[in-house]
């Protein structure tokens, strides 16, 4: 697979949410102390807004953190089920994952691009690596690769609709084929790009 392949892979997995409209996942378990307006799923008109006026800047770090974790647990769920590789427990798994990154990363994004002062810029450097090594950790799992490769190799086995079909054309095409990438490639990437 292509460096340039494995970064759409894993942008398009941690961004999957524009193919279907799956059911808002609830919000996700807060520590003890005043819970995060970021974290909270958005309500309101089209889908739900930001939590504008509700938040702090400050926010923004605890929210990505807490958000990234979730989202690899929900990953590492999808790449660990025992149960064969099919569309609904990998491709529509994926699609439902990640919501609480996505709504997360949206008004960091907004921030890092137009509201970027001193405090935002300080979160900026923090947190820029952070979600590198991210997008790393998804990229780097084989598992789940495996898992997408053997839905898309037997997509003509299942029976998908023409937006599930051009999702799993999307995601599964992407792969190339993790089975024939040596194991030592991967240790060998994790290598290069650590942070430790």
């Amino acid at each position: 697979m292509t460096s340039s392949a494995a970064g759409i892979l894993g942008a398009t997995i941690v961004t999957l949410g524009c193919a279907t409209n799956p059911p808002k996942p609830a919000a996700p378990p807060q520590a003890a102390g005043p819970a995060n307006p970021l974290l909270e799923p958005w309500t309101g008109p089209w889908g739900g807004v930001p939590p504008f006026g509700r938040f702090k800047v400050a926010d923004l770090k605890p929210a990505l953190d807490a958000a990234m974790a979730e989202n690899l647990a929900e990953d590492d769920r999808i790449a660990k089920d025992p149960a064969a590789p099919t569309f609904d427990n990998t491709i529509a798994a994926l699609e439902r994952a990640g919501h609480a990154l996505d709504r997360v990363t949206a008004v960091y994004e907004i921030y890092t691009s137009t509201m970027n002062d001193d405090e935002v810029q300080a979160i900026e450097r923090e947190m820029a690596p952070k979600l590198a090594a991210f997008n790393d950790q998804i990229v780097q799992n084989k598992k789940l690769f495996e898992r997408i490769a053997a839905v898309y190799e037997k997509r003509d086995g299942f029976d998908l609709n023409a937006e599930q079909k051009a999702l799993l054309r999307k995601v599964g095409g992407l792969t190339g084929k993790p089975e024939k990438v040596p194991k030592s490639f991967f240790d060998k990437l994790r290598d290069v790009i650590s942070l430790d």
